[in-house]
């Protein structure tokens, strides 16, 4: 396997680690030290461009506008873990 999708698998390991010591309501609650946005946001954010990717070179067009804005992503951790060990 090449070392930068290992790196990057280890990465998303690394997040669902996190992501699991969160409780379920600090998930999806704005906070102010990441300007009113939620962790849930993020993730979503950071699954969506290697998904994006991912679709892009099957089809042979990578378009990052036209990502799938999943808010279930946003809201519910578990759905957000289960989607990142996919």
């Amino acid at each position: 396997m090449n070392k930068s999708i290992e790196n990057f698998i280890g990465l998303i390991n690394q997040l669902i680690v996190h992501l699991n010591k969160i409780p379920p309501n600090g998930y999806s609650e704005k906070l102010s030290v990441i300007d009113g946005s939620t962790i849930g946001e993020h993730v979503r954010h950071i699954y969506n461009f290697p998904e994006c990717l991912l679709k892009g070179v099957q089809s042979g067009t990578v378009n990052y506008d036209k990502r799938i804005r999943d808010v279930n992503l946003e809201l519910n951790r578990e759905y957000a873990v289960s989607c990142l060990l996919e």
